[in-house]
C-alpha cells in the first residue's frame, strides 16, 4: 500500500527530487565517481604525503651527522671502516703530540744564578735551595784539585752571578797547615779573575775534636778572612755560628745533621742575596 501511494506522486514532484531512485523509490547514494573526484580529499592526502617526505629527509640528515662525529672511530672494530675515517683522528693526535714535544724541547732550561762548589759538607745543601742555585759536591777532592777544575766548572754555567766555594775538610785531615795555606792562595788567585762574585765559605768549627784540631781550623779561618780581603773576595763567616753547638752535628762531630745543614745554607743565602 505504501509503494502504491508513493507511485502516484505527480511527475513534477519526482523531477524536483533527483535524489529519489525510480526503481526503489529510496534516496540514491552518492556515486563512487563523485567521491573519487573530490578535490579536498585528494589535496589532504597529497599534503600528508609531502609531510612524510620531509620527515624522512630530516631523519636522514640527523643520521649523517651521527656518522660524522669525530668519536665514531672509537666505536669501530680494528680493521673495519674506511681508511679515511680511521687514520685521520690518529694522524691528528700524532700531530698534536709532536707539537707538544716540540714545545717541551724548545723550552729553555732555567740557568742557575748561584753556584755552590764544596766538599762533603754541602752534599745535602741542594734540598734547601730552589732551581736558581746549583750545588756541586766533590767529596774526595782537595783544595789543589779544585784549583785545577774551578774554571771549567764555572764555564758550564754562563749566567752565573755568584760562585760560593766551601773546601778544606779533606786537607785538614792531612795536618799540613802551611801546605794548605799555599793551596788556598793559588785557588783564590785563580777565582779572582771570574766575572761572577766569588764567595769563600769559611771552615765550620767541629765539636769534640780536641784543642789541636780546633787550633788548626781557627787559624785557617783567620787566614782565609785576611786573604779574601786582600784579593777583594767575599768571605762568609761560619766559625762562630757552629762553635760548641753539638746538636747541629752528627755523631762523628764533623758532618752536619739536618738542622745544621739548614743553618749552614741559611748563612750562605744571607751573604749571597
Amino acid at each position: 500500500a505504501l509503494r502504491v501511494s508513493q507511485s502516484v506522486l505527480p511527475a513534477a514532484e519526482l523531477t524536483a527530487r533527483p535524489d529519489i531512485n525510480n526503481e526503489t523509490d529510496w534516496p540514491a547514494l552518492p556515486s563512487q565517481t563523485a567521491a573519487s573526484t573530490s578535490t579536498p580529499l585528494s589535496a589532504q592526502a597529497q599534503k600528508w604525503t609531502s609531510a612524510k617526505g620531509r620527515s624522512i629527509t630530516k631523519s636522514q640528515t640527523q643520521f649523517h651527522v651521527e656518522l660524522g662525529n669525530r668519536f665514531t672511530p672509537l666505536l669501530n672494530d680494528q680493521g673495519s671502516g674506511s681508511n679515511e675515517v680511521n687514520t685521520q683522528p690518529s694522524g691528528t693526535a700524532k700531530t698534536e703530540s709532536a707539537s707538544g714535544k716540540q714545545k717541551l724541547h724548545g723550552r729553555p732550561k732555567q740557568q742557575p744564578h748561584t753556584l755552590i762548589v764544596g766538599d762533603v759538607s754541602v752534599k745535602d745543601a741542594q734540598k734547601m735551595f730552589s732551581s736558581n742555585v746549583k750545588v756541586i759536591c766533590l767529596p774526595n777532592d782537595t783544595v789543589s784539585d779544585l784549583a785545577d777544575k774551578i774554571l771549567h766548572i764555572v764555564a758550564d754555567y754562563p749566567h752565573l752571578k755568584n760562585v760560593v766555594i766551601h773546601f778544606g775538610l779533606n786537607d785538614l785531615a792531612k795536618e799540613e797547615s802551611e801546605v794548605l795555606k799555599q793551596d788556598f792562595t793559588h785557588l783564590l788567585k785563580t777565582v779572582s779573575c771570574l766575572l761572577p762574585k766569588v764567595f769563600i765559605s769559611g771552615p765550620i768549627s767541629p765539636v769534640r775534636k780536641g784543642d789541636l784540631k780546633f787550633s788548626r781550623i781557627y787559624s785557617l779561618n783567620k787566614f782565609l778572612s785576611s786573604a779574601c780581603a786582600a784579593l777583594s773576595l767575599n768571605f762568609i763567616e761560619n766559625f762562630p755560628i757552629f762553635w760548641e753547638r753539638g746538636h747541629l752535628f752528627r755523631a762523628d762531630g764533623l758532618c752536619l745533621n739536618k738542622a745544621g745543614v739548614k743553618l749552614f745554607t741559611s748563612n750562605l743565602f744571607y751573604f749571597t742575596i
